[in-house]
């Protein structure tokens, strides 16, 4: 009898010590799980802690100036575009577009883009005026050019009519592009374009009843400022990876007017794009050209490239520009308010900051109506045929620009 009450008693245990083993077993898997579990949630979280925002554009402002070379039919249109985010830095974008008359219309002669970087400063401009705000740019860590077609294959600063230069990435070749006139190659290059500036610009945002007219506009251009600021660190900003534009030009003989559109995108390495279709038109005045129009939009987003196009041109790829979370316009002068998509001047619409007088602009007849309509048709999803050395190295003809103007995919 105490055999087997002893017998039984250890059958008992031994399912016990085996039930106890299982419970232990479940535990430490439990365990493990939610460590696992921790572990994911506490990457996550630094993740997200140490990720940088992306600065928001805060404003645009430009200045456009003319010249003409007679003897030869052509224009010259210099651009400068001022971009302020909300990190307190900024883009500084150089351009000039040369183009001359042809059988049947006109064409680029000439096409450069100058972009640096930096950090800024703005205080109540030093002229007293309402409305003028001074801003400090910093010197640029970097620099970065393109050009193209054959004017800056003759008398100009930079030789080579095909050239890139990055200041974050020399090569023998933009050695042997700028040795003529920089003999220190990126550090003649940084000291000419990448300096620190000086600049005063107009408001309107601090004019929002609009009485003063203030236009998104510089009042001259940015001068060097020999006591500014050093330049921030690189790593503070995107890296360009490529950049491409494509100029169209028109006439209005009856006023003498000339129309410049230009459509450019900056790809960055990390798979952001910007991208702005610029208009201007100016006609003459007595000693030179003055603006009739001009008109900023941006947008941004992701992209994508492939290596081939559907011309089937070795050196051409396609280039997709994937819808925009906000558009930004900024236009100022007088042919605004004619016949023309958007009415007013000058406005600016932003489709994060949307107004009563944004919509009432945009409520004219052939207009868009709302800002549903004016976000749709401008930042819409876009592609591209762009032209490319890297894609054909054996051609040394082939350029760095868009073959084709970006288009919206739902049009396509």
């Amino acid at each position: 009898m105490a055999e087997s009450t002893f017998t039984c008693i250890k059958v008992l245990l031994s399912k016990s010590d085996k039930c106890f083993k299982e419970e232990i077993s479940i535990m430490k898997r439990m365990m493990k799980s939610a460590l696992v579990l921790a572990l994911v949630a506490g990457t996550t979280a630094l993740t997200s802690c140490g990720a940088k925002p992306a600065p928001k554009l805060v404003a645009s402002y430009d200045i456009v100036t003319y010249k003409e070379i007679a003897v030869m039919g052509w224009n010259i249109v210099n651009t400068t575009q001022l971009k302020t985010y909300d990190n307190n830095t900024y883009q500084l974008i150089q351009s000039q577009d040369i183009f001359g008359a042809i059988e049947g219309g006109f064409e680029t002669k000439g096409h450069r883009v100058i972009v640096t970087v930096g950090n800024y400063t703005s205080v109540t401009s030093a002229d007293g005026l309402d409305g003028h705000v001074d801003f400090s740019l910093s010197a640029s860590p970097w620099v970065y050019i393109y050009q193209h077609d054959k004017a800056f294959g003759r008398n100009t600063d930079i030789i080579g009519s095909n050239t890139i230069i990055d200041t974050t990435a020399w090569t023998d070749k933009m050695t042997e592009a700028t040795i003529g006139t920089y003999a220190n190659g990126a550090a003649d290059i940084l000291a000419t374009y990448g300096s620190a500036k000086k600049v005063t610009v107009e408001d309107p945002t601090l004019d929002p009843d609009g009485e003063l007219l203030l236009r998104p506009a510089m009042i001259a251009e940015p001068e060097k400022d020999e006591n500014g600021a050093a330049a921030p660190s690189a790593s503070n900003f995107k890296k360009i990876k490529a950049a491409y534009d494509i100029s169209k030009y028109d006439e209005i003989a009856a006023l003498g007017w000339k129309s410049l559109y230009n459509y450019s995108t900056i790809l960055y390495e990390d798979g952001s794009y910007d991208y702005t279709e610029f208009t201007n038109r100016f006609g003459a005045i007595d000693g030179g050209f003055e603006a009739k129009a001009t008109r900023f939009v941006l947008t941004s987003g992701s992209y994508s490239t492939t290596n081939t196009a559907s011309d089937e041109v070795d050196g051409h790829g396609t280039l997709t520009l994937g819808a925009s979370d906000r558009v930004y316009l900024a236009q100022h002068e007088k042919a605004w308010t004619r016949n023309i998509d958007v009415v007013g001047t000058p406005l600016i619409a932003d489709t994060d900051n949307w107004t009563e007088k944004d919509t009432e602009a945009i409520s004219g007849e052939g207009s868009y109506g709302t800002m549903e309509a004016f976000k749709a048709h401008f930042g819409s999803e876009k592609t591209a045929i762009y032209e490319d050395l890297a894609l054909f190295p054996e051609d040394e003809s082939l350029t760095h620009r868009l073959v084709t103007v970006p288009t919206s995919t739902s049009e396509n």
